[in-house]
């Protein structure tokens, strides 16, 4: 994780690390990528083949790749997953699965619709025994206290859709074009102006030529 609004990337690290504990993660197999690489909060893009080489070399004997959906919600999470995908190509064609964080709610734009994957990628998922959240899981985010102006916006909708729901919304994805807007209309992290589509495309069009069969 990159610095954000004066939260710096040690804190943010360590308290993905306690969360990372929780679940049982041997803290040998965690890599906080954003810190080894100096990447800064919004500019992923910027720092693709980097990331990439540093997965090839650290992550291997991976067999499975679990990245955050093309969603456009943050343009760091569809840059990970532009990276996901890259690195599952890279690595012999593993499977990747995406789940969906945030993006732009349909009918009010500047509030967040939480794990609502568009419909044609939710039917891509239909055979995928569906995961559902536990309490445990749900409640990581009190292992982040730097964020909690962002949760003030995300623990609404996310509870109503625990609530509800429970499917933790993660779905088998097969590969993006990257080239083709997440979805129709004006994309949260525009409205935010943390990023354009526009910049996204044209910071990762050499990359996505190289290590994408869709470029």
């Amino acid at each position: 994780m990159g610095d954000f609004h004066g939260t710096s990337c040690a804190v943010r690290n360590a308290e993905s690390l306690r969360a990372l504990r929780s679940l049982g993660v041997p803290e040998e197999h965690i890599i906080f990528a954003g810190e080894k690489l100096r990447v800064p909060d919004n500019d992923l893009v910027s720092h693709l083949p980097a990331a990439l080489a540093l997965l090839l070399a650290e992550c291997s004997g991976a067999r499975t790749v679990i990245a955050p959906a093309y969603e456009g919600g943050h343009p760091d999470h569809d840059a990970a997953c532009l990276l996901g995908h890259s690195f599952a190509a890279r690595a012999g064609g593993l499977p990747v699965l995406e789940f969906s964080a945030y993006r732009a709610h349909s009918w009010l734009p500047h509030y967040y619709s939480v794990m609502q994957l568009p419909e044609d990628r939710r039917r891509e998922g239909a055979s995928l025994p569906r995961t559902r959240f536990s309490p445990g899981t749900f409640f990581l985010f009190r292992f982040y206290p730097s964020q909690w102006t962002t949760w003030l916006g995300l623990l609404p909708p996310l509870l109503f859709f625990y609530l509800t729901n429970g499917n933790a919304g993660i779905y088998p994805a097969r590969q993006r074009d990257f080239r083709i807007r997440p979805h129709e209309g004006k994309l949260y992290y525009e409205y935010r102006r943390w990023s354009t589509f526009e910049r996204f495309g044209a910071r990762t069009e050499e990359f996505r030529r190289i290590n994408l069969t869709a470029a």
